[in-house]
């Protein structure tokens, strides 16, 4: 049997609500119509848009599905080619999959800094490209305040596909909002600690769950999984340790996905209750280690307040 998610339209979702009652309590969200009055969700779609501004730049394209554990194994399963050309195959209704793992979008002179050597495409054209797409096509969260920075992961990704499939995977240290800029997708999702008992065992292992026999299966499905479709226009909060996996709703379906990751609460990170959170001590490089005992204090000054957890 599948839990349901809540659903709130944007129009009907406060920034204290969405603070108190699910980013501050770790609990998921679908938020309908959240990125619809974006320039991005009318603009993206459209074939010579993107290639315009990216026509040159070469990019890193998988074709099976990734598996987050084992970053050898997705890249010897990838290809490098032209945006213009990946932009075209993946618009030309073929069925086999292709996806951009993900594009960095730059709001800041900071996120400009940390962009690495561009393939195909002069560094300074590539940074004024990605800045235009964040500056001009990107909107605002009428739910949300300021962010604070994400503390792991790039603050923006952009995700294009047809056919794509992410396996079960967690996101530590920070919260991740997925925008549907284009086309619908099914997410199933594990409660943070039902998560770990069941996922971690794949990561060990460096193995798909699509190469796990129907015991994996029975297992995942007794645990009670949340299911949701995040349609065209929708955004879905996920929380940090909720193990997730996440396909198109149709095949041969173009889309394009738009990833917003900020830090999480530090009671979140710092409460022992998420056998996450007992993983990330122990693993912990040392001088992470005084940062990490103060979201436990954190933690243990706020324990009253509700959290979703099993």
């Amino acid at each position: 049997m599948s839990n349901t998610i809540e659903e709130i339209h944007v129009d009907d979702l406060s920034k204290a609500q969405f603070k108190q009652q699910y980013w501050h309590s770790n609990k998921p969200l679908l938020i309908k119509g959240a990125v619809k009055h974006w320039r991005a969700h009318k603009l993206w779609r459209q074939p010579d848009y993107l290639s315009k501004k990216l026509s040159k730049l070469e990019v890193l394209t998988l074709s099976e599905p990734l598996v987050e554990s084992n970053s050898n194994l997705s890249q010897t399963l990838s290809q490098t080619m032209e945006f213009e050309s990946f932009f075209n195959e993946i618009n030309n209704g073929k069925n086999n999959p292709l996806w951009i793992h993900a594009l960095p979008l730059l709001f800041t002179e900071e996120d400009a800094k940390n962009v690495s050597t561009i393939a195909g495409m002069d560094k300074e054209e590539f940074v004024a490209a990605m800045s235009s797409l964040a500056l001009e096509d990107v909107g605002s969260f009428p739910f949300l305040d300021k962010t604070a920075k994400s503390r792991l992961y790039p603050g923006w990704r952009i995700f294009l596909y047809r056919n794509s499939f992410t396996d079960w995977h967690e996101h530590i240290t920070d919260t991740h909002l997925m925008c549907q800029i284009c086309g619908d997708k099914e997410v199933t999702l594990l409660a943070p600690n039902a998560g770990n008992k069941l996922i971690r065992g794949l990561y060990e292992k460096n193995v798909s769950s699509l190469k796990m026999d129907k015991s994996f299966e029975e297992s995942v499905a007794n645990a009670n999984p949340y299911k949701v479709i995040v349609e065209d226009g929708d955004a879905l909060h996920i929380p940090v340790y909720w193990y997730h996996k996440v396909a198109p709703t149709k095949n041969n379906s173009f889309g394009i996905t738009l990833a917003h990751a900020y830090a999480s609460p530090m009671r979140v990170n710092g409460d022992f209750r998420y056998l996450g959170s007992q993983s990330m001590y122990k693993l912990a490089p040392v001088y992470m280690k005084p940062l990490l005992l103060m979201a436990r204090a954190v933690a243990l000054l706020q324990k009253k307040k509700p959290l979703s957890i099993e």
